[in-house]
């Protein structure tokens, strides 16, 4: 193919690599003191159980694409910008409410969205395998993301059957002291590709991703004191995503739009109960996330 339809794409996106510049107005960051002491607080666990949990539906979410894979010797690299939607709901009658002045969050209420962009790289293997590597970068904050995927698309070269896969994958959120968020799960994803006239390729992909989320802090000080916050076990803490992908792809050159709802719901533990006099749980988090993203293969 010649190198000039490629540019445009090119072009675009290394535009969005550069609007991703992690170094760009650092302005959202975490405060975990603000979740109280968790010596003296029976809730701040809690707090921190929810505010990590929070942080996953955004951070794990890897650009959604179709199932099928580059083969042996295909490549891509996309370039893409994600907005991004939250419903975080509080118990405002409740002593441990998450959402407390000034908790450290990074969704006020006066800036209700949330932007990521970032770079994804795919690279085909034999056997209908492929691994992918992508960075994202949160806009206004010093915090981004490096993950990793290993698909299969064990239907792939079927002719009469869909294309079916499975992948499994791993995140790390970086810049985010003193938290260390560390995300990792599996998604299956059904899809199907179309010729259509003139060279285009049109395929369409709809996936189920569980998340499992693991999260730690370095020692925070408090007023009242040092402290650390308990470990998150990852198997008692998931949540799901459900995604769409659809890809046009012209030549070698190739615009990907997917959108994903995630969702969770946090219980109270027992010490939160006995605090707080609470009952019940958490209702429904959830994230809403659109992603658009341009590039090609070679």
């Amino acid at each position: 193919m010649n190198f000039c339809l490629k540019r445009p794409a090119l072009y675009a996106a290394l535009a969005c690599a550069f609007m991703a510049s992690p170094g760009h107005g650092a302005q959202r960051k975490i405060h975990l003191e603000q979740l109280g002491n968790p010596s003296f607080d029976l809730a701040a666990q809690d707090r921190f159980r929810a505010f990590s949990r929070q942080l996953a539906l955004s951070f794990s979410a890897l650009p959604p694409s179709s199932p099928n894979t580059l083969g042996w010797y295909g490549s891509s690299v996309l370039a893409f910008v994600s907005l991004e939607k939250p419903n975080w709901k509080t118990i405002e009658e409740s002593n441990w409410k998450l959402n407390r002045q000034n908790a450290g969050y990074l969704f006020p209420q006066s800036s209700p969205l949330w932007t990521q962009t970032g770079l994804s790289l795919r690279k085909g293997l034999p056997y209908s395998f492929e691994v992918g590597i992508h960075a994202k970068w949160l806009t206004q904050s010093s915090m981004w993301t490096l993950a990793g995927d290993l698909r299969w698309a064990f239907t792939e070269g079927v002719d009469f059957l869909p294309d079916f896969s499975v992948r499994v994958h791993i995140q790390e959120l970086l810049g985010a002291t003193p938290l260390k968020l560390t995300t990792g799960g599996m998604d299956l994803s059904l899809g199907k590709s179309f010729t259509l006239p003139n060279g285009f390729i049109f395929s369409g992909a709809l996936g189920w991703d569980l998340v499992f989320v693991a999260a730690s802090s370095k020692t925070v000080h408090f007023e009242n004191g040092s402290a650390t916050f308990d470990t998150l076990n990852p198997f008692a803490n998931s949540h799901n995503r459900f995604y769409l992908a659809f890809r046009a792809l012209y030549w070698d050159a190739f615009v990907q739009l997917g959108l994903s709802y995630s969702v969770l719901k946090t219980p109270i533990s027992e010490k939160a109960h006995s605090a707080a006099n609470e009952t019940g749980s958490l209702p429904l988090l959830s994230l809403f996330s659109a992603n658009l993203g341009v590039g090609y293969l070679f």
